[in-house]
Formats: structure tokens, C-alpha cells, sequence
């Protein structure tokens, strides 16, 4: 069926780009069940419609942002987020913390992002409480 090999490449796209080296293909057999097909037929719809966000409407309401405490973790092997992305929100935050990770990508895994993230978060929970 078409929309189960679509959903399988597109898997292993989003894969290899969110995850590089840690990717791991799925075995070319597998069968790609309807909740895979579904979930990405709600990937593509929101990719179609540039995610329902304006260009540069984050940056542009990073006004109301500035009096929180606000820490930028990014992975500087993303590439679904570019590093420049992440530098742009640190400008638009200029008391924000910037973290750029130089072995990190984009998904929340791998030593060096998960120490860092949860690092983050126990300073913002001091900071606050």
C-alpha cells in the first residue's frame, strides 16, 4: 500500500535527521501499522502549514518571555532546529542563558543533552522557588 511506504520513508527521514548517528532503521519487513500511517498523515498537515506559526512569531513575542528566568539548551548537530535558531532566541532573550551543546542534536538523548537538560531544570526550579 502507498501510504504505508510513504509513512515508512518518512519515519526513516525524520529518524536519520532528528536522531544522526543514534538512528537505527527499522527492518525493511516491518509492518507499518495504521497509527504509524495516521501519525504521519498529522506530521505532514502540520508541515503543510508551516506548523501554524508565523515566520519569526516566537522571536517577535519573546517580549512578554523576558522577565522569566530561561535557560537555551541546543544541540549544535540539530538539524531541524539550526544552532543560528537557537542564537536568534538568545538574542531576543538577552538575559537568557545560552547552552550550546557541541555533541548534541535535536532529539533529548545522548549523555551530554540529557545531563544538561536536567541541570537546567534543577537550576530554574532553585531560581524560582
Amino acid at each position: 500500500m502507498t501510504q504505508r511506504r510513504v509513512a515508512k520513508a518518512w519515519m526513516n527521514w525524520g529518524g536519520q535527521v532528528a536522531l544522526l548517528g543514534e538512528f537505527k532503521e527499522k527492518d525493511q519487513n516491518q509492518a507499518i501499522s495504521e497509527k504509524v500511517v495516521k501519525q504521519v498523515q498529522m506530521e505532514l498537515h502540520y508541515a503543510k502549514n508551516n506548523y501554524f506559526i508565523e515566520e519569526n512569531q516566537v522571536l517577535m513575542a519573546c517580549n512578554i518571555l523576558k522577565q522569566l528566568p530561561t535557560i537555551i539548551v541546543h544541540g549544535r548537530h540539530d538539524l531541524v532546529c539550526p544552532i543560528e535558531a537557537g542564537f536568534s532566541l538568545s538574542t531576543a532573550l538577552p538575559e537568557a542563558e545560552f547552552m550550546a551543546l557541541k555533541n548534541s542534536g535535536h532529539i533529548a538523548s545522548g549523555e551530554e543533552m540529557i545531563h544538561t537538560l536536567v541541570d537546567a531544570t534543577d537550576r530554574l526550579i532553585e531560581s524560582i522557588g
